[in-house]
Formats: C-alpha cells, sequence, structure tokens
C-alpha cells in the first residue's frame, strides 16, 4: 500500500483483489446521495437536504484519513466487517464533529447540525 494514498477499505467495491482509495469511495457516497434525493426535497424547517447530505457524504469518513485507522485498517486479525474490536469503528467520531462544525460555518441552524453530526458520527 503506498503512503500517499489512504484507503476506505481494504477490498475495492469493483475489484475485490484491490484496496479502494478513500478520494473514490467518498465520490462514490455523494454520487449515491445525489442520485437517490430529489433537488426539491428539504428538511423540517424549509432547507434544502442536498447540500447538507454532501457536506455529511465528504466528511462522514474522515477518520480514516488518520494514520491511527490506516494502520489498524491493515491489520488482518480484526474482523473485516462490523469490527468492535481495535480503532476502525471509532472512524466515524470526527466525521461527526467536523460535520457539525462545516454546518455551522455555513449558517445551518442547530437542529441542522446536531441531527448530521450524530447521523455521521454513529454511521457504524
Amino acid at each position: 500500500m503506498p503512503d500517499s494514498i489512504f484507503y476506505a477499505r481494504p477490498r475495492h467495491p469493483r475489484n475485490p483483489a484491490t484496496y479502494e482509495p478513500l478520494i473514490d469511495h467518498l465520490i462514490a457516497v455523494e454520487n449515491h446521495c445525489v442520485c437517490n434525493t430529489p433537488n426539491e426535497t428539504t428538511l423540517y424547517s424549509g432547507t434544502r437536504t442536498l447540500p447538507v447530505l454532501r457536506v455529511m457524504a465528504w466528511l462522514h469518513d474522515l477518520g480514516k484519513l488518520t494514520t491511527w485507522w490506516q494502520r489498524d485498517h491493515e491489520n488482518k486479525t480484526v474482523p473485516n466487517i462490523n469490527r468492535p474490536p481495535g480503532n476502525v469503528g471509532n472512524h466515524a467520531f470526527i466525521g461527526g464533529v467536523a460535520t457539525w462544525w462545516v454546518l455551522d460555518q455555513l449558517g445551518y441552524d442547530d437542529r441542522v447540525k446536531v441531527t448530521a453530526a450524530i447521523a455521521v458520527a454513529r454511521h457504524h
């Protein structure tokens, strides 16, 4: 695994023999959100849903950019699915914090920020 590439998972969905780069995963998640959410969809307050989903999509795996996650991710002794041991399951929390901060900087209200942050922080 080259040091300059951060990985989302050890098996790429399109080619299980290769690693999936994190950037590929984040693009796929954003595309999934955009393709499956009608543009006119709004949250409870009339706030457009797609911009919030895009922030969530790009930040949900922010913790995977950490050295500790990448090292644990490489540990083949840790189960690959629903890994309670190690740091792999903990990568989502930092993304939740970042989601709250970015949405705050963009001027979203507290209910949107908290709901999005919790969803990202608990996505595993």
